[in-house]
């Protein structure tokens, strides 16, 4: 997965950035999702400052108004327009204004494969009730030490992103009886360790920025599946 369109090849969530990562072979790209004072759903993460002055005051521009500030931001419409078919989507939610009807509406008449819609509130999640088949809801980030499974099946979760304190293997044994995937965050941990829980159990991703070195080339010989760049 390319995190934030692939960091690595141009600033965070740009076309410059995700068109490298497709030419790479990513075979999913996560965007960062928020939403302007006019409306407009776009895509942008920013540094650990611009995360916070998102919350206070760049909420309240224009997506035009934003633009001026961040030449590089593109609107989510045009994103998934050049990524089309070509790889996965990861839609992570920075803004639970954004509705389903507008994602829909967004998505239209493109052709995706799956698209992957990710929050870490399970209230926000369960108001999304028409996705088509091939969408896949994440509760990512989770800080608990158990998952509510009652929660996570009313809210139609199929991949449970943990905290490595809720990353158990007893946690992992009941989500996978319950027809649920788990997967471990990188955070608070070595970058051995996680590649070595992430080998042991075929998570679905790998957060490639948290690898140890010549990881990914094993990760490629050895198994179809989808690599995390942050």
């Amino acid at each position: 997965m390319a995190h934030r369109g692939g960091t690595e090849f141009g600033p965070d969530n740009s076309l410059e950035a995700i068109k490298v990562s497709l030419e790479k072979g990513y075979d999913m790209i996560e965007l960062d999702l928020r939403k302007s004072k006019d409306g407009v759903v776009f895509c942008f993460h920013g540094s650990s400052k611009q995360f916070v002055l998102f919350k206070i005051f760049f909420k309240h521009l224009t997506f035009e108004q934003f633009k001026k500030k961040f030449p590089f931001v593109t609107t989510l419409r045009e994103i998934i327009e050049t990524i089309n078919n070509r790889a996965n989507i990861f839609l992570d939610i920075k803004d639970e204004d954004i509705t389903e009807d507008e994602l829909l509406g967004i998505f239209k008449g493109i052709e995706t494969r799956e698209v992957i819609l990710a929050r870490i509130k399970l209230d926000y999640l369960k108001k999304f009730k028409r996705l088509p088949a091939n969408w896949i809801k994440v509760q990512n980030g989770a800080s608990v030490f158990k998952p509510n499974l009652n929660d996570l099946n009313e809210a139609g979760v199929k991949i449970w992103e943990s905290m490595i304190w809720g990353y158990t293997k007893s946690n992992i044994k009941l989500l996978k009886e319950n027809g649920i995937e788990a997967q471990p965050v990188s955070w608070f941990m070595s970058k051995t360790k996680y590649f070595n829980l992430c080998k042991r159990d075929n998570t679905v991703w790998f957060n490639t920025d948290r690898l140890p070195k010549n990881a990914i080339e094993e990760i490629v010989a050895s198994r179809k599946g989808v690599a995390m760049q942050s």
